[in-house]
């Protein structure tokens, strides 16, 4: 499977559609969504994202990570699970202009055909593009010494290099950004900044931790403070106190009541706001990647709507932060650039297809996606019956 965000050189210049971070001949959609029925896909392609770029980033010294889950099928058992990602990163690389490059990271794992079996790196690359074509920075093979070029910073025969390559089971980038050698360590810095929100992967029903997490980040509370009389919810503002437990919780103002609301009393989509704002924010304050899984659960839609267009929107989004997203409600379709829906839906045999809006033959940009959605135009639609 391949999705290539990229978006047409013949696509009109609008807001939403910017120019790429690190390349002036590549412009990417601020917000990528991805829609299909229950159960086609969608959680497991952006976990797979999102996890890939966390095994570079966290898989060494952290064994509760686990990734790469095969497809549950006999031939899927023992196939080799091959990911490709590029991805821009703020990270100053000699032969280049600018703090911002894209990298392209590969990985290949391999397992021994049984379903509990540990997957093991067999093959993982690093590029970068100097005047847009690929150079290596790091490359490794199993029982290989690994590779580094000389913009990492890192001799060939340093001895760090040596005990990577018998790591099977965790990132090269992990572990030389963990032993501090070369520029590993900023770009496993800057791998930490991309976000997910979904279920088991998140701080969804854990409000004692984000409680924390605004008591740590004052800005992030003016900023929820700020939009809260916008929604409409009838919230006037937000505090983080001690509960009788002595843990940190949340309270909520209301107009018209004397006393605050705690947290668990809100409504749903109060709750829901309240919990994903924070990533929501991170993404957009340092121009990084958020993934967000059901978006739009317990919102309604001009709400979940509102929340997509911070990251459409130059005024909301200055510094090109990206927001990958799955939805259900298909009235967000209306809203949105042909060149930011994904499609997704299963084949007969149980496997994940997808392709973006985009790729559709005479898909015409003034016609109603939504519309073309529901009549079966766009693909991914539920069957049912």
């Amino acid at each position: 499977m391949e999705l290539d965000f990229r978006v047409a050189g013949t696509a009109p210049d609008i807001e939403c559609l910017p120019v790429s971070q690190s390349r002036d001949d590549v412009r990417l959609p601020t917000v990528v969504a991805f829609i299909g029925p229950n159960g086609s896909g969608k959680t497991t392609l952006l976990f797979a994202l999102f996890s890939t770029l966390r095994f570079a980033h966290a898989s060494y010294g952290n064994s509760d990570i686990q990734v790469f889950i095969p497809f549950f099928a006999p031939s899927g058992l023992s196939a080799t699970t091959r990911v490709e990602i590029d991805f821009d990163v703020n990270l100053p690389l000699c032969g280049t202009i600018g703090t911002s490059n894209m990298l392209r990271y590969v990985i290949e794992v391999t397992r021994d055909g049984s379903k509990n079996s540990t997957a093991k790196v067999s093959y993982e690359s690093l590029h970068f593009f100097p005047k847009g074509r690929p150079r290596r920075l790091l490359e490794r093979r199993a029982d290989e010494p690994a590779y580094v070029s000389s913009e990492t910073k890192l001799r060939p025969r340093d001895d760090r290099l040596a005990a990577v390559s018998n790591l099977t089971g965790v990132s090269a980038i992990s572990a030389l950004g963990a032993m501090g050698a070369g520029i590993f360590p900023e770009l496993r810095n800057e791998l930490g900044k991309i976000g997910s929100y979904y279920e088991g992967e998140s701080f969804h029903g854990r409000d004692e931790q984000i409680a924390n997490l605004y008591s740590n980040a004052p800005l992030a509370v003016e900023r929820l403070e700020e939009r809260l009389p916008q929604w409409d919810i009838g919230i006037s503002g937000m505090q983080v106190r001690q509960l009788g437990n002595g843990k940190p919780g949340l309270a909520f103002a209301h107009r018209g009541l004397d006393s605050p609301v705690l947290m668990q009393l809100e409504s749903s989509g109060t709750k829901q706001l309240v919990r994903t704002f924070p990533f929501l924010d991170s993404a957009l304050m340092q121009g990084q990647l958020s993934i967000f899984d059901g978006l739009d659960s317990d919102l309604h839609t001009d709400l979940a709507l509102e929340i997509i267009n911070w990251f459409r929107r130059k005024e909301t989004n200055p510094h090109k932060a990206q927001l990958l997203c799955s939805l259900h409600n298909t009235d967000i379709l209306e809203e949105l650039e042909k060149e930011e829906i994904v499609i997704v839906e299963k084949t007969r045999e149980g496997a994940t297809e997808a392709y973006m809006a985009s790729d559709i033959s005479g898909l015409r940009r003034d016609g109603n996606l939504r519309r073309q959605y529901r009549s079966g135009v766009l693909g991914g639609l539920p069957v049912i019956g």
